[in-house]
């Protein structure tokens, strides 16, 4: 039976240490490493989502008439989807054996993150060679969102630990899918054909990258807000690293969704020029790499109290 290899081991403390005491490893927290394949790769299929739900959001609610403009969206997204797929590769230690990742679909986030995002990379791809051929592409398209959102779905899952607290929340879920709505349409945006595409559509883009970056900045508040309330030392730890060891790099994070925003509001209000275009998606793209550095190397995960104690 599976109780036969928990381990027996206790830690006490004696009878005689305050009840304030705090083990002297609290005090020499250290970043994690912040796993850059992994970054790279959840980046990238979560904007290629975003493109792709974007696009397909475009030709539903603007029409066929206008189906050659989004052209240029829909080739970004098969990028970045095969793209995503080459940099998870990185981080395996053997790559050739990738494929035994899928043997545990029934029971493990990762086989099913690993299938989902193979078949929607695929889907992204044949979504792009349908444009470019002038088949129908609005059911493939419906079917490569929803294999995508599975698949970050199945990835946020992973992060759902007990072992590492602050990640065991819905805003991880949040983030992810908030990056692709803040990136995606963005791409598209600037992807696209906007004379033939209109005035109307690339707002409708524009406007969904403005809510995808608000809701980023309501995630951080909610981390702040529970950090700040729980006492436990995996919360005072993220805390600590946060907003003493990289409070430099979180206030960068938060000055270019400040930006982002305010670029987006210029391009909507406004004639939507590629260099605005371009500089609103530098900015947001900048800060969804900060955000999920800050993601990977400010976690605390639990772990036995240090020896000695003060």
């Amino acid at each position: 039976p599976a109780g036969i290899t928990l381990s027996t081991t206790r830690l006490v403390l004696p009878a005689t240490v305050p009840i304030d005491t705090l083990a002297a490893s609290d005090q020499r927290l250290r970043p994690e490493d912040p796993h850059w394949p992994l970054i790279a790769m959840t980046l990238l299929t979560q904007i290629a989502l975003g493109a792709v739900a974007a696009t397909v959001l475009a030709e539903l609610l603007l029409g066929a008439h206008r189906a050659g403009a989004l052209t240029g969206g829909a080739l970004c997204a098969a990028g970045a989807g095969g793209l995503a797929m080459a940099v998870s590769l990185l981080h395996l230690g053997r790559p050739i054996q990738a494929w035994r990742a899928l043997r545990n679909l029934r029971t493990s986030w990762l086989s099913r993150e690993v299938a989902l995002f193979g078949l929607f990379s695929v889907g992204a791809i044949a979504y792009a060679v349908a444009w470019f051929a002038g088949l129908p592409t609005l059911g493939l398209g419906l079917l490569t969102v929803g294999l995508g959102a599975a698949g970050v779905y199945a990835s946020g899952r992973l992060y759902l630990v007990p072992a590492r607290p602050v990640w065991n929340s819905p805003r991880t879920l949040v983030a992810f899918f908030a990056t692709a709505l803040a990136m995606g349409p963005l791409v598209v945006a600037l992807a696209v054909d906007r004379p033939a595409f209109g005035g109307v559509g690339v707002r409708l883009l524009l406007t969904a990258a403005a809510a995808g970056t608000v809701a980023q900045l309501f995630v951080y508040q909610a981390l702040i807000e529970r950090v700040a309330s729980r006492g436990e030392r995996e919360y005072r730890g993220t805390a600590r690293l946060l907003f003493e060891h990289f409070r430099a790099v979180f206030f960068m994070r938060i000055a270019f969704a400040a930006a982002t925003c305010a670029l987006v509001a210029l391009a909507t209000l406004g004639a939507a020029s590629a260099g605005v275009l371009a500089g609103a998606l530098a900015c947001a793209g900048a800060g969804e790499l900060i955000g999920r550095y800050l993601f990977y190397v400010t976690v605390t995960p639990m772990s036995t109290a240090g020896t000695f104690f003060r």
